[in-house]
């Protein structure tokens, strides 16, 4: 077996040792013998830093210092926190251009931040609209632009638009109703593709349980976007599920059925 080196102050584990001590040692805050340098790294004279490659690197650097400190961030300071998102979605506009030689690097970034949705720790502070506008530029050209959306994606994007997150986190929903708005034609299709595939049942329990809500606030906020989905819609009324059929019946009626519904107007 290959040496372990162990950071400074931290003792070893060990399959041997008693599980008394085993417990203490796994428990032993090690973290927070870094907090200073996780500190250092987030403050302005790196946030303000003139070198690409430089910026990029803390960048990286902090999206590790998230990943690892989530959701008890070093950061204490809201105004600090604020400028260290900004950044970090300043240094994702890096994505745009394949070609750069540290692609690779923006391409790491973005994954370390997209697990857990570290970047929805922002929308807890107070004034969060640079940050959003930010991420809005960045994230609808990579809607836009991609051959393929995971259902991870769109559980991320669906989840923020129907309830409770809608009514509890509206930064995130008023983000994700202008991303669906302004989705161009490709995004459309894959939209379309993805809960095709949702609706003959090879979706996620997530997706599953909340399609009808999905489809819904999909009316709600891009009638286009249903058009698209009623084909699947009139596969679901033709279940032999009984409890399946009512669902969806209940939805249609309640599209149709509301003050100046475009699906009813479409119908007449």
């Amino acid at each position: 077996m290959n040496e372990i080196i162990y950071p400074s102050g931290c003792k070893d584990i060990q399959i041997e040792l008693a599980n008394d001590e085993l417990i203490r040692r796994l428990k032993d805050p090690s973290l927070d013998k870094y907090k200073q340098l996780a500190i250092l790294i987030g403050s302005d004279v790196f946030l303000d830093h003139e070198h690409d490659d430089v910026k990029l690197l803390i960048a990286c650097c902090l999206a590790d210092i998230i990943r690892l400190y989530s959701p008890d961030l070093p950061y204490q300071d809201p105004a600090n926190l604020k400028k260290i998102f900004i950044f970090l979605a300043n240094q994702l506009k890096g994505l745009s251009d394949k070609s750069k030689t540290a692609y690779n690097r923006y391409h790491y970034l973005l994954e370390n931040l997209r697990q857990d949705n570290k970047f929805l720790l922002c929308l807890d502070l107070e004034d969060c609209q640079e940050i959003i506008a930010d991420l809005f530029e960045l994230l609808l050209p990579l809607l836009n632009e991609s051959d393929h959306l995971s259902s991870r994606v769109l559980d991320t994007l669906f989840a923020r638009i129907i309830e409770p997150q809608k009514s509890n986190n509206k930064e995130a929903y008023n983000l994700a109703s202008t991303l669906i708005k302004k989705g161009n034609e490709n995004f459309e299709f894959l939209v379309q593709n993805l809960t095709t595939s949702f609706v003959h049942g090879q979706a996620n329990q997530f997706i599953s349980d909340k399609l009808c809500l999905i489809i819904y606030e999909l009316y709600s906020i891009r009638y286009a976007l249903l058009e698209l989905l009623l084909p699947q819609l009139e596969y679901k009324l033709k279940s032999n599920d009984l409890k399946e059929r009512r669902e969806y019946t209940k939805l249609l009626s309640k599209m149709f059925s509301e003050k100046d519904s475009l699906l009813a107007q479409k119908s007449t």
